[in-house]
């Protein structure tokens, strides 16, 4: 892991385009990923870098279009689906255990 960790520097913030399964890299110690409307279910995946320290956080941007598409957490995660909201944006934020990261929260902001 090469790069300047948060607080020391910049959280990591990635823009994905909405696809049926997205795979996101964590590499600094907040994350933030801002995720396209979402216009199908979604599969969700995380692979931690190896020398990523526990406590490490990830916050999940998740916006419905007029149908409501829920979020399927895959390898890396440990929680339950986020289940989405016709035409709302959802908030995911996760903690590293050391091993997986852990849905602490879903917060609807709209």
């Amino acid at each position: 892991m090469s790069k300047v960790n948060f607080p020391f520097g910049n959280a990591d913030v990635q823009t994905k385009s909405y696809a049926a399964a997205i795979a996101i890299t964590a590499e600094n110690t907040k994350t933030i990923v801002n995720i396209g409307q979402l216009t199908g279910g979604l599969a969700l995946t995380v692979v931690p870098d190896p020398e990523l320290k526990k406590g490490a956080e990830l916050l999940v941007k998740l916006q419905s279009d007029g149908t409501a598409r829920d979020t399927t957490l895959g390898s890396g995660f440990t929680g339950v689906t986020v289940a989405g909201v016709i035409n709302k944006t959802k908030y995911a934020t996760f903690i590293y255990d050391g091993s997986t990261f852990v849905n602490t929260a879903v917060t609807q902001v709209n």
